[in-house]
């Protein structure tokens, strides 16, 4: 049997420190010295009086910051390494691991900013290497991911992801889960300032601790039917964070008493079961969240608008269904829009993030929720390169004079559209289509040519 660490004998030879096992004859590097130099192969055994001491294992800190090193190759025979064992490695471009190599995760490379390549040698048994992430050999679970790439495909077939796997990879956006995942682990996806939306297969059962938190710009998570509990601080400091979907038929059960610590209760709407609405809104822990709707409500958001090139032509009413017309038409009294104790309207309601799909979103709920427009009844479209709300209004009583001066409260819309539009439905009632610019274009423009882009692809 093995010695352990602390039990092993401190040997010092030519500036190294090593730790022995004499039964054995295995040794760990404590303190190493990597001379300047560009590359550099971790030595895989050492000589004491004639007799070879295999070389194991690596201690954190051994290696001292080396400031000129780009290329650093593992020996077969170590297979034990302690966690920031490489930290502060910042010229560090690629590595090679040996055969013994057998597990992986983010804490071993923290702050190796510009690590971007590791091999893996074709006879380990227990690990391998496939579109930048090192995963298991059998491809069931992720250890690390390492090209620190914008958009994340995860390969079908990996059911865990592991402990700090895509940790603080700053130009993550977004991420395809595969149908087969099962697990998250702790810190995963923690510290990704740009990871916009995270939608989760269903079959997927267990965050284990924190594996989303701190993304600063997160702005959708949809949780499927088949997770029961949210793990400890699984999505805590997400300061943009609006939409929360849990599908699961039962309410979902939290391991901490405030698992949205930093998350905007306010305005953050939480979609659940419709069956499950009141048992949310009572509950001890979910009641913080202001908006809690049934899920029928909920839209996905990856192609949250259409966009027409033809602005002086947007709604067909013979396209529209006529119980959309027909419901809308019955809801369009005046006190609905001026708002009363039941329906408020909410003037100049901020929008809680900058990234695309936060913005568009922010402004879908606006219309959706604070005015109560059906979503087949409102479309962005386009003008001269700009974007443009159009919202199709019942023409009773005086709707359109209540949505025109309620919308241009809301900081940021313009002034209405000169091009407003009468129409009439198959029963002879009268809509108006009206027009209002988003103010401050600069700012929503990175969201325009996202939902551009969208609708581009989706047309090829």
């Amino acid at each position: 049997m093995s010695l352990d660490i602390y039990e092993r004998r401190e040997y010092r030879q030519n500036g190294f420190v090593y730790l022995l096992d004499d039964e054995e004859k295995t040794a760990w590097i404590k303190h190493g010295r990597i001379k300047r130099c560009r590359r550099y192969r971790l030595p895989d055994y050492m000589m004491i009086d004639g007799v070879r001491y295999t070389i194991v294992g690596v201690e954190a800190g051994a290696y001292n910051h080396p400031r000129t090193l780009h290329h650093l190759v593992i020996s077969d025979s170590i297979h034990d390494f302690d966690e920031y064992c490489f930290d502060g490695f910042k010229n560090l471009e690629s590595i090679h691991l040996g055969k013994g190599w057998d597990y992986l995760d983010g804490w071993y490379f923290i702050n190796c900013p510009k690590l971007r390549t590791i091999h893996i040698d074709k006879f380990n048994p227990y690990l391998k290497v496939h579109d930048g992430m090192v995963l298991s050999k059998d491809g069931k679970k992720v250890y690390l991911g390492f090209s620190n790439r914008k958009h994340l495909t995860i390969p079908e077939g990996v059911e865990e992801i592991g402990q700090y796997a895509f940790w603080h990879h700053k130009k993550l956006e977004t991420i395809q889960f595969p149908k087969t995942l099962r697990k998250i682990g702790d810190n995963s996806f923690s510290n990704c300032p740009k990871l916009r939306s995270v939608v989760l297969p269903e079959g997927f059962r267990e965050c284990v601790v924190q594996s989303f938190i701190e993304n600063e710009n997160l702005n959708l998570i949809d949780f499927p039917a088949t997770f029961l509990k949210l793990g400890y601080q699984t999505m805590v400091v997400c300061p943009n964070l609006q939409t929360i979907v849990l599908r699961a038929p039962q309410v979902v059960e939290t391991s901490d008493g405030h698992p949205y610590g930093g998350i905007p209760t306010d305005t953050c709407r939480l979609y659940v079961p419709a069956d499950l609405v009141e048992l949310y809104r009572k509950h001890p822990v979910w009641k913080a969240f202001k908006y809690i709707f049934p899920i029928e409500k909920y839209a996905n958001y990856e192609i949250p608008f259409q966009t027409l090139s033809n602005h002086d032509d947007v709604f067909d009413l013979n396209k529209i269904p006529i119980e959309v017309l027909d419901k809308g038409w019955k809801r369009y009294r005046p006190y609905l829009l001026k708002g009363d104790e039941q329906h408020p309207l909410q003037f100049g309601r901020p929008i809680g993030g900058d990234t695309p799909l936060s913005v568009l979103q922010n402004i879908r709920d606006v219309i959706t929720h604070t005015f109560e427009i059906d979503e087949k009844q409102f479309v962005i479209t386009e003008d001269k390169g700009e974007p443009l709300i159009s919202i199709l209004i019942a023409l009773c009583d005086d709707n359109v004079e209540v949505m025109e001066a309620a919308m241009q409260t809301q900081w940021y819309f313009k002034e209405n559209s000169p091009c407003n539009q009468l129409l009439e439905d198959l029963k002879g009632r009268r809509w108006m289509n009206v027009r209002f610019k988003i103010k401050d274009r600069p700012r929503y423009q990175s969201a325009w040519d996202h939902l551009c882009e969208i609708e581009n692809n989706v047309g090829k």
